[in-house]
């Protein structure tokens, strides 16, 4: 029934969404109409719009005001979307022409606001027209770099670009490395906190495409993330914790005259018990879990038990899923390295890895807007075998359930002898998880734990 009512609704939102006389609010949800139809009728939108058009109008509302603001509730993100979704739903022999000389137009501009609204759009085509960003890389590239020496504004969206691009275009960075890797660094102290996240973020992802260009840096760049590690900033702290993570994995032996530091502050971290500071001692045990895979085991050892019991403890003390996901993590990394070591602790842990398996919760479902569990130990109201029910997955409690079905595979692989009183049990709960249907990571982690452990076993006989 709307088909025949497109042209002319297209026609009307984009009046709507060019005239700066309305409320954002009513040009918002115009520009939102425009992305919907593109998103979901790509054909019919391009058969009744001048393209040209629809990028001018993205352009126009990235640019209106020189004044920095809230990205997330602006019309500025509005533009970039639906600029995003032209390159993932129409053929790139249609936007890429247009949108790029739009781009070329704007990066020469004197309003910083425009070189930002350049860059902003070479970041969002970096998916849906990768390989066109590819072949013109060696052009967009001086773009960046230069947007990286820019206004703050300009500075934020280059960064963000090198963290999209690192994602989209693993190989296009790193011939580049020298004359990048010290502008991201760099970034790393800037006054602004915004321009810190920004800057370790894109460090993260750059560190996890192209881990080679990064080693001949790696001095300079352990020192910029020890010294982020002391951030003001929550943010800025968990993001350089995350780079720094990424780096000890990059770095493997070469991080052993960093140990002492970095083992001392994150073993400080992995007691942390504020609830609103959880998430630093996750980050925290997800790092010392890399240290323990890279450095080298004489300098580890001694401090396996202090780590390893903080460790038990928190998983002991506090109910958080998140937290019990990096805790299993943890352990299945120690496993693969320090599986003799590990053993006294395997009756401790075991329990809360098949409880993980076999729990319900993250499995809700709704009746008439309730929510609740969906195997209550008791609840006479459980509706019947029958009836429809609308199910809703809290996804922290699933990536719990794929964590310790991941590391109980990994227990028992590696050392099934320690493992040996908790094998039928174990089996038997991740054969009946391999047809877990309602989030299929669990199933596939339980499948190849259900291998590990079989294997596990057959080295028993």
């Amino acid at each position: 029934h709307l088909q025949p009512m497109v042209p002319d609704l297209l026609r009307f939102t984009l009046t709507v969404s060019a005239n700066t006389a309305l409320e954002a609010s009513l040009r918002q949800h115009a520009l939102y109409f425009i992305e919907f139809i593109i998103e979901n009728k790509p054909k019919s939108f391009l058969a009744n719009v001048n393209l040209q058009d629809v990028i001018h109008l993205c352009f126009l509302v990235m640019t209106e005001s020189d004044e920095e603001d809230d990205e997330e509730n602006s019309l500025r993100m509005y533009g970039s979307q639906i600029i995003d979704v032209l390159a993932l739903e129409i053929p790139s022999k249609y936007v890429w022409q247009p949108i790029m000389e739009r781009v070329v137009q704007y990066i020469q501009s004197p309003r910083a606001v425009e070189r930002r609204a350049a860059i902003v759009a070479v970041t969002v085509i970096s998916e849906g027209c990768a390989d066109r960003v590819e072949e013109n890389f060696e052009q967009i590239i001086p773009w960046i770099l230069a947007g990286l020496k820019d206004e703050r504004q300009v500075r934020q969206s280059a960064l963000v670009a090198v963290s999209e691009i690192a994602k989209n275009l693993s190989d296009a960075l790193g011939p580049y490395h020298e004359v990048l890797v010290p502008l991201l660094l760099q970034a790393t102290t800037d006054q602004a906190d915004i321009i810190c996240i920004k800057a370790y973020y894109a460090i993260s992802h750059y560190i996890a495409c192209d881990p080679e260009a990064l080693l001949p840096h790696l001095d300079v760049l352990l020192k910029h993330l020890m010294s982020g590690l002391n951030h003001e900033n929550m943010e800025v702290k968990e993001l350089a914790l995350n780079a720094l993570s990424s780096a000890v994995s990059m770095a493997g032996k070469k991080f052993d005259p960093y140990f002492p530091e970095t083992i001392s502050v994150m073993k400080d971290w992995m007691k942390i018990v504020e609830p609103n500071s959880l998430f630093i001692r996750n980050q925290a045990t997800e790092c010392v879990a890399m240290l323990a895979g890279a450095v080298s085991r004489e300098i580890f050892l001694p401090h396996f038990k202090e780590v390893v019991s903080t460790t038990m403890t928190g998983l002991e003390s506090i109910d958080d899923a998140e937290m019990r996901e990096f805790i299993y993590r943890f352990f299945e990394q120690l496993a693969r390295v320090y599986a003799e070591e590990l053993s006294p602790y395997y009756p401790q842990l075991m329990p809360y890895l098949l409880a993980s398996c076999q729990s319900s919760d993250g499995l809700v479902y709704q009746n008439e807007g309730d929510g609740f569990n969906l195997f209550p130990d008791e609840d006479p109201e459980t509706p019947p075998v029958n009836q429809e029910v609308t199910f809703r997955i809290l996804s922290s409690y699933m990536d719990e359930k794929v964590a310790a079905a991941s590391c109980l595979g990994w227990l028992i692989a590696e050392n099934s002898e320690a493992a040996a009183s908790y094998l039928e049990a174990s089996i038997n709960i991740l054969i009946s998880l391999s047809t877990f249907t309602l989030y299929s990571p669990v199933a596939s982690t339980a499948i190849v734990a259900v291998v590990q452990s079989v294997s596990g076993m057959m080295s028993l006989l």
